[in-house]
C-alpha cells in the first residue's frame, strides 16, 4: 500500500486485490480547481483603522469577483449581489463602496455596455509592497503615499502607552485667573468718564444702575470686590452719585474687613 500522502487528489492509495482480501478501490475526491480559489487584498488595507468589518467584506467580494469572474478583469457583480455574498443591506454595501473608493482602494467605472451598471476593480499599487516591509513605522492607520512622502520626517506622535494627562491645563489658569478676568472686564467695559469735560449735568442713568446692582448684590450677602475698582471710578462724580458710591465702597470695605 502506498503512502496517504502519495498521491494528490485521493482519500486513500489504490489497495491492491490481495490486500486485506478486499480489493476495493480508491475513492477519488474532486480535483483541484486549475484557477485559483484566492483574491489578494492589497496589503496597505491592513493598516487602514477607518475601514469597517463590512467595508473589508465588500473587499473581498469585490476582490473575488474581479480576479475571478468569469468576464475577466474587473467586477461586474451588482450591488445586490454583493450584499447576498455579505450578509448585509444593499445600502450598506453602497455606503462600503463610497467608502472603498474615496480610500483609493477600488475604482469605480461605468460598463462599456451598459452605463447604468459599474464595474469595480481593486486598486493596487507600489505602496503595497513597501507597506510590509516597514517594521519599526508608526504607521497610524492607513495613509496614501502622497500623504506619507509629505510627512515631517521629525513628526513624533507620541507613543498611546505614556501616562499623561488627557487635555490641556488651560482650564487650571481660567479657574485661577477668573477673579481678575472679571475685574478687568469690568473696569473696561463700565469705565465711568471722570474727566472735566464729562460736567456735571451729564447722565448718569447708567452708574446709577450699576450702584443699584451692586447694592442688591451687598444686601445679598455677595461678595463685591471685583467691583471695587468700579466703586472708586464712580465716586470721583461730583453730586449725589459720586456720595452714593462713596458709601457702597465704605460698606464693602468694612465687611470685607469683617
Amino acid at each position: 500500500m502506498t503512502s496517504l500522502f502519495g498521491a494528490p487528489g485521493y482519500v486513500a492509495a489504490t489497495m491492491s486485490p490481495n490486500t486485506a482480501g478486499c480489493g476495493r478501490k480508491a475513492v477519488p475526491m474532486a480535483r483541484p480547481s486549475s484557477k485559483p480559489i484566492y483574491s489578494p487584498v492589497p496589503a496597505r488595507v491592513m493598516g487602514a483603522e477607518n475601514l469597517t468589518a463590512l467595508d473589508l467584506r465588500v473587499l473581498m467580494a469585490i476582490g473575488y469577483h474581479d480576479r475571478l469572474g468569469a468576464n475577466g478583469a474587473g467586477c461586474f457583480a451588482s450591488p445586490k449581489r454583493l450584499a447576498q455574498l455579505t450578509g448585509s443591506h444593499v445600502n450598506s454595501v453602497a455606503r462600503s463602496i463610497t467608502a472603498l473608493s474615496a480610500l483609493g482602494i477600488i475604482s469605480v467605472k461605468q460598463h462599456p455596455m451598459d452605463g447604468r451598471q459599474r464595474v469595480y476593480k481593486v486598486i493596487y499599487t507600489e505602496f503595497d509592497a513597501e507597506y510590509a516591509k516597514q517594521r519599526n513605522a508608526n504607521r497610524g492607520g492607513y495613509r496614501s503615499p502622497p500623504d506619507i512622502a509629505n510627512a515631517s520626517v521629525n513628526e513624533n506622535p507620541g507613543s498611546v502607552t505614556e501616562n499623561r494627562q488627557i487635555g490641556n491645563r488651560d482650564f487650571e489658569n481660567i479657574v485661577q485667573d477668573q477673579r481678575l478676568a472679571e475685574e478687568n472686564i469690568l473696569e473696561d467695559k463700565n469705565k465711568i468718564n471722570t474727566s472735566r469735560e464729562a460736567g456735571s449735568g451729564g447722565d448718569n442713568s447708567s452708574v446709577l444702575a450699576m450702584l443699584s446692582m451692586i447694592e442688591r448684590m451687598m444686601e445679598r450677602r455677595k461678595d463685591i470686590a471685583p467691583y471695587h475698582s468700579y466703586l472708586r471710578s464712580a465716586a470721583t462724580l461730583p453730586g449725589s452719585t459720586g456720595r452714593r458710591a462713596e458709601l457702597l465702597l465704605a460698606r464693602g470695605g468694612e465687611r470685607g474687613a469683617a
